[in-house]
């Protein structure tokens, strides 16, 4: 999983000949507001937006830009975790690829084709839901409740148990998870004796995402 595997070829970088009018143009046409600059021997220069582009009368070369910011690149070789690390911590939309011995301009990688690495840890096509299942405290088992969700392809995120103050009252499962549909979920539940008293749609899948990408980060520091 190294970004190299994650560039996208479709976008054209910047020259510095180029007038701000000619920049403007080839982000207009491609449908994105910051583009690199590359060099004429092939190596990248920095990254520039449309907003910098409009500091600039329409016929002078964006190369009166080129060294007032800061050149953030991630090189071909490294983990595509880091390219994405490095777009949510700046909040970068895409970030310059470099040669791994050099600045030589590989291509782009944006935050969309990075994150789609994710899909090997995480199931990005379904949705997420936050369910509250309530059972008889006598005989309750966390791992026989996990299996029944999980055999009917469900994956928790989290659970939170808590009783109820009143004697004999039946335990309060709130578990949040994801699942291409929750009634094959709600039917084994039901089948088995649980009642599922409140379910709702939590967080949306980009967000689940970066949330699992965090997650896995803190794990890898520790």
């Amino acid at each position: 999983m190294y970004v190299a595997e994650y560039i996208d070829p479709s976008f054209e970088a910047l020259s510095p000949a180029n007038t701000a009018r000619e920049a403007r143009l080839i982000m207009e046409a491609q449908d994105i507001e910051v583009l690199p600059v590359v060099g004429d021997d092939g190596n990248y220069i920095t990254m520039l937006s449309l907003e910098d582009v409009d500091q600039l009368s329409e016929d002078t070369t964006i190369e009166m830009l080129s060294g007032r910011f800061q050149a953030r690149f991630v090189q071909k070789d490294k983990h595509v975790f880091e390219a994405i690390r490095l777009m949510l911590d700046h909040d970068l939309d895409c970030l310059p690829v470099v040669d791994n011995a050099s600045l030589a301009y590989s291509g782009l990688i944006t935050r969309s084709s990075a994150l789609e690495s994710l899909m090997a840890f995480v199931p990005f096509h379904r949705t997420s839901y936050i369910i509250t299942v309530e059972a008889e405290a006598r005989g309750f088992s966390m791992a026989e409740l996990c299996r029944l969700i999980e055999s009917n392809r469900g994956q928790i995120v989290g659970t939170l148990m808590h009783n109820h103050t009143e004697q004999n009252s039946p335990l309060c499962v709130t578990i949040n998870l994801v699942a291409e549909e929750l009634n094959p979920i709600f039917a084994v539940l039901e089948r088995y004796d649980y009642v599922v008293r409140r379910s709702y749609q939590g967080e949306q899948p980009d967000d689940y995402l970066k949330d699992r990408y965090q997650s896995l980060m803190r794990f890898l520091d520790t």
